[in-house]
Order: structure tokens, then C-alpha cells, then sequence
């Protein structure tokens, strides 16, 4: 077997915590990744992993080893990519992770636009709302909207992401328009997940006013809070990107127009380290040279 990707297959283990959820991503199945953790068990002498049912955990000689497995493969990359940067070739997979709104209707146009143009290049687009450490989970590059609190990430603001109060109009015939945010106390305001637990929102706009911890449906995915709105269900605060066709053609009407939370800004991060590898190299510039594109207005 081949030892690098036993060491690649070993971290990536560590990471997820199962071999189905790195299986996917080596083209191999649950059964191949076990293969090749016991191959390098036998070959380092020790035990790497506690092996149960449904999760692999580190064992304290597997914890000391991962350490040194990563710094390997970053010694790795940097070589294979200061090779490549002398060659000038760009190749390779970069990792991203965005929030799932912005991700998906503005990043994603201009990555396909950036891979049309480095077609050695590999895009992998992770989407969640929740936080994500760029390099304890992986990540070559992830955008946040917000204020970003870790130092240790260089920051680029990027962009700007825009919320908008919307409701059916069946919803507001039923209960009535509100006409200012204290209004909300008496409705049916939508709850999204982020907001009740990490998001820097709060301290920028009244979020006690909407009453989230009493919503009659919370979700972690603004989509499925655009289509309880769309069923009637109360009022909705989403990024305007994501209701767009909805207000566009009258099937969800915008509301409290001088009450909306100001935009919100969206940085880019990423990890401080020298090389940075061309790859990512090139599409940091690419982002930043067509940030125009990202940053469509409120």
C-alpha cells in the first residue's frame, strides 16, 4: 500500500471520526480505509484508533501521531506546490467553506467562472451556517458574515449580505401587517438556528424583539424557513438572495423596510502561511479582483 495515502486516509479519519465519511472522498469503500488503518497500525507498531460500531476515536498514541501526519502533509502540499509555481501550473483541490445562501447563489457563478479558467484545479464547496475552523477542519478558505474574532486568520472583506422580513400574503390577511418591529411580539416570526446560538447578529440588532425561542418552526437551513413562509407559517428574516424570485413575483411580500438589521459584512479567511500554494493563491485574487460581482447591492 501505498504509505502517503495511508497517512492522508489516517487524517482525514481523525477528522470525520468514520470511515464511511472518508470513503467517498478516496473512491474506496469503508471496508478499503480500514484496510489501510491497519496497515499503517502495523507498520508504526502502535495502535492508532478505538474502533467501535458507528465511530473511530484517537488513541493517545494515535493523537501524538496525527500531529506529526499533518505537519508531513503540509510539508507535502508546500512542495508540490512551490514545484509548480516555478512551472507556473496551477493544480490541485481547494477547500472551501461558506455560509449556504451565499455559497450557493454568489460564490458559486464565479467559482465555476475560475475553474473554466484553471481547469487542473478542484473546487470542494462545503455549505453549513454553522462555525468551522479553517485548519482543525481542513479548509484551505472559508467566508463568514460578521465580524471575524480569530487573529490567527487573515481577513479580507469580501462582500456584504443583506436580510429582508417577508410573509405570505394569506399570513398577513390572517394576522394582520406589522407596522414596526415591536409588532412582531404578536406574530409569528420564523426561527433560524445560528441566530439562537452563535451568531454575531445579536449584538447588532434586537433579535429578542422577534421572539425565536417561541417560534412555532425553527430550522438550521433558510430554505426550509422560506418555503414554512411560503406555507403560511409567520414571518421570515433571510438574506435577500434567497427570497428573491419569491418577492419578485408577489408570492412573499416584504415587510418593515425601515426596520431591517444594516448588511452584514462577508470576509474571506484564511490561514497565514508562507508559500501559500498557487492554487489558492490565484483564486484569493480572482475573488478579490471581482468582488464587484459578490457584493451586489441591498
Amino acid at each position: 500500500m501505498d504509505r502517503l495515502t495511508a497517512i492522508e486516509i489516517f487524517v482525514e479519519v481523525a477528522r470525520a471520526g468514520s470511515f464511511s465519511a472518508v470513503a467517498d472522498r478516496f473512491e474506496m469503500t469503508p471496508a478499503m480505509i480500514g484496510k489501510y488503518i491497519k496497515w499503517l497500525e502495523t507498520r508504526v507498531g502502535s495502535r492508532l484508533l478505538n474502533r467501535n460500531t458507528r465511530r473511530q476515536s484517537l488513541t493517545e498514541a494515535g493523537r501524538e501521531y496525527l500531529g506529526g501526519c499533518q505537519s508531513l502533509l503540509q510539508h507535502y502540499r508546500e512542495l508540490e506546490q512551490n514545484t509548480l509555481a516555478h512551472t507556473g501550473q496551477a493544480a490541485g483541490k481547494i477547500r472551501i467553506n461558506a455560509p449556504i445562501t451565499f455559497g450557493s447563489y454568489r460564490l458559486t457563478p464565479l467559482l465555476c467562472r475560475f475553474m473554466a479558467r484553471y481547469p487542473q484545479i478542484r473546487i470542494e464547496l462545503d455549505l453549513c451556517d454553522r462555525l468551522v475552523d479553517v485548519i482543525g477542519d481542513g479548509f484551505d478558505l472559508i467566508f463568514r458574515v460578521g465580524t471575524p474574532k480569530d487573529a490567527a486568520y487573515i481577513a479580507r472583506p469580501l462582500a456584504h449580505s443583506a436580510s429582508v422580513f417577508c410573509a405570505s400574503p394569506i399570513y398577513l390577511q390572517r394576522h394582520g401587517t406589522p407596522l414596526e418591529l415591536a409588532d412582531l411580539a404578536r406574530h409569528h416570526c420564523l426561527g433560524f438556528v445560528p441566530w439562537l446560538t452563535q451568531s454575531g447578529l445579536a449584538t447588532e440588532f434586537p433579535l429578542e424583539q422577534l421572539h425565536l425561542w417561541d417560534s412555532p418552526f425553527i430550522s438550521n437551513h433558510g430554505s426550509a424557513l422560506k418555503v414554512a413562509a411560503l406555507n403560511h407559517a409567520g414571518i421570515a428574516l433571510q438574506p435577500r438572495d434567497l427570497l428573491s424570485q419569491e418577492l419578485a413575483s408577489g408570492a412573499l411580500l416584504e415587510i418593515l423596510p425601515e426596520a431591517l438589521p444594516a448588511p452584514r459584512l462577508v470576509n474571506m479567511l484564511y490561514p497565514a502561511r508562507e508559500p501559500m500554494p498557487l492554487r489558492l493563491r490565484l483564486l484569493i485574487d480572482y475573488l478579490s479582483d471581482h468582488r464587484q460581482e459578490l457584493d451586489i447591492p441591498a
